[in-house]
């Protein structure tokens, strides 16, 4: 599954899946695994899958989605050069380090990556489509990078590795989509990157699940973020009991 910040262990979806998995009459003991990295795409978790699959056998890959993983990981491992002792022994030093090369590069670029922010209040994206399609444009460098055709290349070439990864160690997939908050506080509906995916997953045979209905209904009686992305621990259970509830019948054609 995938790494989830911010949160306590038991308090990830992940673990709380396993946990309610486990709470039924099946007879079965499941193991989740949170094989995740923080901020890396698409194209690094089927990295890391490829290189520790043989070891851990899955039965069920379950590939949480967010809409900048078709984006590089910022961390530019080509420009980090070597990691020294102060860099391999303080995750700060670490940080701070790959935030100035990062800075750098984006100067170089001429590229702003985080500042779409500015835009929450610069486009009407709440109650009006255009406005929103418009915001996405403005965070095409980070999220709204899914409103791109250009992005879903990315995605295709990935999604056939894992397809050729799942047939060769015999597990079956889940794509998981998360939303960006905007879009769960829009007045309207706009999930273009959601049916996309859904499309190229069932390209591949893969299952599919989209939260963004889901996270929308529960939205309305009590916050399910940290960030604009990231979940809190109540959208964490929620997600995870949801999750639960349709892995039913997932687990039973394993």
């Amino acid at each position: 599954m995938t790494f989830q910040q911010d949160l306590n262990d038991e308090e990830t979806w992940v673990r709380l899946t396993q946990n309610y998995l486990n709470s039924t009459p099946r007879g079965t003991i499941f193991h989740t695994i949170n094989a995740g990295i923080g901020d890396i795409g698409t194209k690094e978790e089927i990295d890391n899958l490829e290189m520790t699959v043989n070891q851990v056998q899955p039965d069920l890959v379950i590939l949480g989605w967010y809409l900048n993983d078709s984006r590089p990981p910022w961390g530019f491992s080509q420009e980090m050069e070597y990691r020294g002792f102060l860099r391999r022994y303080s995750v700060l030093a670490d940080v701070i380090y790959r935030q100035l090369v990062l800075k750098k590069w984006l100067t170089k670029k001429g590229l702003i990556r985080t500042g779409w922010g500015s835009g929450v209040k610069k486009y009407n994206w709440k109650t009006d489509r255009q406005e929103f399609l418009k915001f996405t444009d403005y965070a095409g460098l980070d999220w709204g990078v899914a409103w791109k055709n250009e992005s879903w290349n990315t995605i295709r070439n990935e999604f056939k590795r894992l397809k050729a990864l799942s047939q060769k160690y015999q597990f079956k997939v889940l794509i998981v989509a998360f939303p960006v908050i905007y879009q769960i506080h829009a007045e309207f509906v706009e999930d273009a990157p959601q049916r996309k995916l859904e499309d190229i997953s069932k390209d591949y045979q893969f299952y599919y699940m989209d939260l963004l209905p889901i996270l929308r209904k529960e939205e309305t009686k009590q916050h399910l973020f940290f960030d604009y992305v990231h979940l809190n621990e109540i959208g964490s259970k929620i997600v995870a009991d949801y999750l639960s509830q349709n892995l039913q019948n997932i687990i039973s054609q394993l």
